[in-house]
């Protein structure tokens, strides 16, 4: 099958627990055999949001991947990281998910690559955390932007961002989330802003129930009388 058609069952797959194809790349265009295995990595990221990372090449034509969120490679990736990055890769939520690509090229046709994924558990998708302030101050300061517009932005000042436009889109869509609801920074006096703005409408109506000092509650009156 071709790259697309993989891609395409990888998603119509669901929870993935072992995967294996023989598919042909050559839509990738002319690469070096490490250089397409990050380029295959990269684009099973962006289609099941599991993130591989290159753990060891086998051979010269062999590579292998290990889950990012396996909780098993945690220790060893860290080793290498700078201490900042050790702190981010704290934040990350790992898993015993014996998450593992393995990717390697036919010794018959360069065109062709053996992939096979296997992941024993279905867990909290990878979110990415390597953003740079920049560009994270960029997406923040343009709300009006869709993300594909943001993304162009960003390249003029990233032409080959080691980020990719999947992470920009899922933190531009949390942002773009919270700006739907968030009034303050805090969430109590935010919510009693919302439910002012709610009720303005004069169909609706809020009762408020005294409590004790730095508590809150409220309810709907029609509910309150079903009680």
């Amino acid at each position: 099958m071709d790259i697309d058609a993989f891609l395409d069952a990888l998603t119509a797959a669901g929870d993935i627990k072992l995967f294996t194809a023989l598919v042909d790349v050559s839509a990738l265009g002319k690469y070096s055999v490490r250089d397409a295995a990050d380029t295959i990595a990269d684009l099973i990221w962006d289609k099941i949001d599991y993130r591989f990372l290159c753990f060891k090449r086998s051979s010269t034509a062999r590579y292998e991947y290990t889950c990012a969120q396996n909780s098993l490679r945690q220790e060893k990736s860290q080793k290498k990281a700078s201490s900042e990055k050790q702190r981010d890769k704290a934040q990350m939520s790992t898993f015993e998910c014996q998450g593992w690509l393995t990717i390697w090229a036919s010794p018959d046709d360069d065109s062709e690559y053996f992939i096979r994924i296997r992941h024993q558990e279905c867990h909290q998708k990878y979110v990415c955390i390597d953003i740079p302030d920049d560009v994270k101050q960029i997406i923040q300061n343009n709300p009006k932007l869709r993300s594909y517009q943001l993304w162009k932005e960003i390249l003029k000042s990233y032409p080959e961002p080691a980020f990719s436009q999947k992470a920009v889109y899922n933190l531009w869509a949390n942002i773009q989330n919270q700006s739907e609801w968030r009034r303050t920074e805090n969430e109590l006096e935010s919510a009693k802003i919302l439910l002012a703005e709610f009720t303005k409408d004069s169909r609706y109506q809020l009762d408020t129930i005294p409590l004790p000092p730095d508590s809150g509650s409220f309810c709907w009156p029609d509910n309150w009388t079903t009680w």
